[in-house]
């Protein structure tokens, strides 16, 4: 199987799609990396292993050449109108005050703001998708180079517009199980942006439309050659209307779930260590004991000798002796601990294979057709 390479265009919709890729891999499987945190591009670039890696997301170009790390893999991306990505991106800005231009986005009129903060950046998903630098204008030759890209390299390339639709055609490429989601991080719009700033934004952004309109045909024709895609459509929205919020729900639990699993584990790891180090401060004891009798047998000549320390010598043995008994009551006491939690643990991995189950047959079953279904998902819930 090849490794996908989610390479993340900033408000294209990749929040939510991160939380549906992550739903289709498994957490070892795949790795955060973005241009925005120079670390994690070279952690990556420094690893010794990529054969486990089938999952690779986050903020970078195609400049950093991730796909020269694993030969085996594929590119996937979203891209959006160009207006729509720059209102989203103004209004996302204005309401996260985290956001390094959250302050300019606050003070400046949105003109100005457009005009200081996001015109520098125009072309932005051409600039993503061939590599060129953002110091660049973007030229005929970088859409050229984008197109070239999208056609050897990526394995599908959606658009928000069409997130369903490009969702979908990614799974059938990737095998996998129709997801149920909701979507994430979308920006609240106070205004829309004036005619001639929305004019502005279409001229600086030349190459941006070309590849988008480019984009839209290569998915339309991608999407004519599939077979009952539309019906596959008409059931993700149907399982979208009436099991989002409760597939959501369920992941959430897990997820707690394996949380607490995790904080089981690592206390288990703890008792182990404890009782590993009881274990050999019993074995020390023992050892003690035994040289101790030793020396009890060696001296028994000398105490009949000298009853006068007979008193204090058989006090001595006799505590140590308490001592020792101590020792081996806290160690059985640890040992019923230990076994106390891995009962435990069981248990909550029981719950998981339980809840993992009825997620499965979720997403195998005709969702609309049984009344029994929601009869099931809310005993997995009540279960859980």
């Amino acid at each position: 199987m090849k490794t996908l390479l989610f390479m993340h265009i900033p408000k294209c919709g990749g929040t939510t799609l991160r939380t549906i890729l992550r739903s289709w891999f498994e957490p070892t499987e795949a790795i955060a990396v973005s241009t925005e945190s120079p670390q994690t591009i070279t952690t990556f670039k420094q690893r010794e292993d990529y054969d486990s890696i089938r999952l690779i997301y986050g903020h970078f170009k195609y400049s950093e050449n991730i796909h020269d790390y694993i030969p085996d893999s594929s590119y996937f991306t979203l891209v959006r109108d160009p207006i729509e990505r720059a209102i989203s991106t103004y209004f996302y800005v204005k309401q996260t005050p985290a956001h390094r231009l959250h302050e300019a986005a606050q003070n400046l009129s949105v003109e100005d703001f457009y005009e200081e903060c996001l015109r520098p950046a125009r072309n932005c998903m051409t600039n993503f998708i061939s590599g060129v630098s953002y110091e660049l204008d973007s030229t005929p030759e970088s859409l050229h180079i984008a197109k070239e890209h999208i056609e050897n390299k990526f394995l599908v390339v959606g658009t928000v517009e069409q997130f369903d639709q490009s969702i979908l055609l990614l799974r059938r490429k990737l095998e996998k199980p129709i997801p149920v989601y909701r979507r994430e991080n979308l920006s609240q719009k106070d205004f829309d942006f004036s005619d001639s700033l929305k004019s502005r934004i279409r001229e600086d952004n030349e190459y941006d439309y070309a590849l988008y309109d480019y984009v839209n045909q290569r998915l339309h024709e991608q999407i004519l050659a599939e077979e009952n895609f539309d019906t596959e459509v008409s059931a993700l929205k149907i399982a979208q209307t009436y099991f989002a919020d409760l597939i959501l729900d369920l992941r959430h639990s897990n997820a707690e779930l394996k949380k607490e699993n995790l904080s089981h584990v690592r206390d288990l790891h703890v008792l182990r260590a404890q009782n590993k180090s009881i274990r050999v401060n019993n074995e020390q004891l023992n050892s003690k004991l035994s040289q101790s009798t030793s020396k009890i047998h060696d001296l028994t000549d000398t105490v009949l000798k000298l009853k006068t320390h007979s008193g204090s010598l058989k006090e001595r043995i006799k505590k140590r002796k308490k001592a020792i008994r101590r020792q081996k009551k806290q160690l059985k006491a640890r040992q019923a601990d230990v076994s106390r939690l891995r009962r435990k643990l069981d248990k909550h991995v029981q719950i998981l294979k339980d809840l993992q189950n009825e997620i499965e047959a979720i997403q195998s079953s005709r969702l609309w057709k049984t009344k029994s279904f929601l009869a099931r998902i809310k005993a997995a819930i009540k279960r859980s």
